[in-house]
């Protein structure tokens, strides 16, 4: 089976707007990369979802080869396309396993001081902290309304 991104880690955003990609998901991040063990390459960009991810290059590759497979006369994929694309922007991990995070997108999605990262199956979501609060709570409804009230599911 192939190495998927998964699990979580709460981080700290510091004052430079970097953060540390947690240890625990780098085997997967350079599997889903295909590098070795030089340095890893990643896009740090907006995903489907409008929050911030980190994507092994091939898979946001295959984001942006779906993407453009859409109508592009219509405004909403085009929006989604301008969206992503426009906010992605490729990066090496430093020495400290960190991305920079921009600024523009720091402010905007409130990812300064704690957040969480989670992966997300090929590639990981950062959201602050009370955000992922907030999907933790909402989560047995969502869960529940998604099996029809099944108790016994999962």
């Amino acid at each position: 089976m192939a190495k998927r991104l998964t699990g979580m880690a709460e981080q700290k955003v510091d004052d430079r707007l970097r953060v540390a990609v947690p240890a625990k998901f780098m085997d997967a991040l350079r599997h889903l990369s295909g590098s070795g063990d030089g340095d890893l390459s990643v896009v740090v960009g907006l995903g489907l979802e409008g929050r911030l991810c980190i994507f092994p290059k091939p898979v946001h590759d295959d984001l942006l080869a779906h993407l453009d497979s859409q109508p592009k006369f219509d405004p909403k994929w085009r929006r989604i396309r301008n969206m992503v694309e426009g906010s992605s922007e490729e990066q090496t991990l430093d020495k400290q396993k960190r991305i920079k995070i921009p600024g523009l997108l720091a402010r905007e999605l409130g990812l300064q001081g704690n957040i969480v990262v989670t992966g997300s199956g090929l590639e990981l979501v950062l959201m602050p902290l009370a955000d992922w609060e907030k999907e933790l709570k909402e989560y047995p409804a969502v869960a529940d309304g998604m099996y029809g009230g099944e108790k016994n599911v999962g």
